[in-house]
């Protein structure tokens, strides 16, 4: 195999590069929002959320997915956050949303008006969809989950803050990166 092939196979560096950046504001993000306010300032702004979203529109489809999967757990071994047996479900649901932001920004090329409200209504189905198989067919008991529905309802409930800041702060930080000429991000309609 000559070096081009080998290279072909695999990520290049500036996507693990962008991947490990990723992945290190997730981690740290979220400890300056518990510093700041303890952990419901955290519950209500999903720090955690907002780089792996971003990177979903730096990362091709698979390294955003699995950047979004690794956050939490480089999370949890560094900070002991989230706990378990959240961080299971965040796993799923943050790869979801890295997964989907990448698919929905570059393969279907859709403007960032559409492609973020999708990716975080994917991530959240997923979350979902987890918590279902968890809860009703593997007849899991987790504490402070009644019910998926439940869950899901008081995940959202408290996230209305969090969400607000990624459909505010998303669009504004692909702009500038877009101005630095950082990313080439083109719908196929409408402006970013």
């Amino acid at each position: 195999m000559t070096r081009t092939e080998i290279k072909s196979k695999g990520f290049s560096t500036r996507t693990v590069a962008t991947a490990a950046l990723v992945c290190a504001l997730s981690v740290i993000l979220p400890q300056v929002f518990h510093l700041l306010g303890g952990k419901p300032l955290g519950n209500a702004f999903l720090p955690m959320h907002l780089p792996v979203l971003l990177g979903g529109y730096l990362l091709n489809p698979a390294a955003a997915a699995i950047c979004g999967m690794l956050s939490p757990i480089l999370s949890f071994l560094l900070t002991g956050m989230p706990p378990i047996p959240r961080l299971f479900f965040m796993i799923l649901e943050l790869g979801a949303y890295g997964f989907f932001t990448s698919l929905f920004a570059y393969k279907c090329r859709l403007p960032v008006f559409l492609s973020l409200p999708l990716a975080m209504l994917a991530g959240r189905a997923v979350y979902f969809l987890s918590l279902v198989f968890a809860l009703n067919i593997l007849h899991l008991e987790i504490s402070g989950m009644p019910s998926a529905v439940a869950a899901l309802l008081s995940a959202v409930t408290a996230g209305v803050p969090g969400m607000i800041l990624q459909l505010c702060a998303v669009p504004a930080l692909l702009a500038a990166l877009r101005r630095a000429k950082v990313i080439d991000y083109e719908p196929r309609f409408g402006k970013l």
